[in-house]
């Protein structure tokens, strides 16, 4: 949509001020959906970096949209964030295939919710490591 669009472009401005790593994410982004995999396989970063990376590509509709967010899937394997977040990430990517989806508008607003935001469900009960969130005030 307009928003990904907007905040895929201040992405790119960003990272083409950095070092020369950052510089060629930026070339890669700025494809857009003219880049291949062969692009997204070029691109060398750390796995976890990699798969944002990634998912962010995917979601400017590229041919290899399949294959990106396969990748993208195969490289999020670290259980701390943003792990929960690409695995949604990628899902609404996929089940947005065929036009825009719920799940990816959801995304794009920030994946504000009734809950004003907060995680809910699974992502409430348990922390970046697995261990349940204290609540302020409580204790360890």
């Amino acid at each position: 949509g307009e928003k990904t669009a907007s905040w895929r472009k201040k992405a790119v401005e960003i990272l083409a001020g950095g070092m020369p790593d950052r510089r060629r994410v930026a070339a890669l982004l700025e494809k857009g959906a003219s880049a291949t995999m062969e692009d997204a396989l070029g691109t060398v970063l750390m796995p976890s970096e990699k798969a944002v990376v990634l998912t962010a590509l995917a979601c400017c509709s590229p041919p290899s949209r399949t294959e990106i967010l396969a990748l993208a899937e195969k490289l999020n394997f670290y259980p701390v964030f943003p792990h929960r977040f690409l695995k949604r990430a990628i899902a609404a990517v996929r089940s947005g295939a065929g036009g825009k989806s719920e799940a990816v508008g959801k995304l794009e607003s920030g994946g504000k919710s009734a809950s004003g935001g907060r995680p809910t469900g699974p992502d409430r009960e348990a922390g970046a490591y697995g261990k349940p969130e204290v609540e302020a005030g409580g204790g360890n």
